[in-house]
């Protein structure tokens, strides 16, 4: 499941206009209503890029496996040394939507936290 950047930044402008709504408003009842409202969205937002984490691993942890049995390269002819650096980069850019899932997860925890609570994430 690949991440839709087109749609993830409408998403997060969708949210800053919460975010300014809420800042502008003066109204405690209209104030509690944009906070809970936008917990829910990141909550269920935490919900999603958690599975989508999860839904990347196996490939992962399948992919690394399949580079650990190439233990010998000097044995390895012109096409597979092809096939295990085309490896190496999906490992690598596998590793690199994860850690931008978990930024995101953070971000949104911190959110919550902030809107909940009113403390700095």
């Amino acid at each position: 499941c690949l991440l839709d950047l087109s749609a993830q930044e409408k998403f997060e402008q969708g949210l800053e206009a919460l975010i300014s709504a809420l800042e502008k408003s003066t109204d405690p009842g209209q104030q509690s209503r944009i906070k809970s409202g936008l917990c829910k969205i990141r909550i269920s937002q935490i919900n999603v890029l958690q599975r989508m984490h999860n839904d990347l691993q196996p490939t992962l942890s399948y992919a690394r496996k399949v580079k650990s049995d190439f233990t010998d390269i000097s044995s390895l002819d012109s096409s597979q040394l092809v096939k295990l650096r085309r490896l190496n980069d999906d490992i690598a850019e596998m590793s690199a939507k994860q850690e931008k899932l978990l930024a995101a997860m953070r971000n949104a925890a911190s959110n919550v936290v902030e809107w909940l609570y009113g403390l700095p994430g």
